[in-house]
């Protein structure tokens, strides 16, 4: 994706003040949420393209939709745009929270249930 955007994977990792051991953790381990937030914004695509979810480069920032969005979907993405980016890190952090227990066992490694899960209180 680097090279699409006619730049170096040093050269980005360099400007966003990322070390080579960030690339290296995100492919052994789900990446935090501002960590992908950063590569995409300087990369200029979607969250969801880093991570593989589509083969579609949507420009970031562009303020435009995609038509396919659901009602729902653009109502909540109109907000989101609306939160300072600090604001914005926290609540993808914790959609990430939301939707693990969702997702299959062998797709998601963070899924794992907290100790105080399960448990009489």
């Amino acid at each position: 994706m680097a090279k699409r955007r006619d730049t170096s994977v040093k050269a980005m990792l360099m400007e966003l003040e990322m070390s080579l051991n960030t690339l290296v953790h995100m492919k052994n381990s789900m990446p935090r949420a501002d960590t992908l937030a950063k590569i995409a914004d300087y990369l200029q695509c979607s969250v969801d393209y880093l991570l593989e979810r589509t083969e579609e480069i949507p420009t970031a920032g562009t303020g435009q939709q995609a038509p396919s969005l659901p009602e729902n979907s653009r109502e909540m993405l109109t907000l989101f745009e609306q939160l300072p980016e600090r604001q914005q890190l926290i609540l993808i952090g914790r959609l990430q929270e939301m939707v693990a227990p969702m997702a299959p066992d062998d797709t998601i490694e963070t899924a794992a249930p907290r100790h105080d899960e399960g448990k009489a209180v």
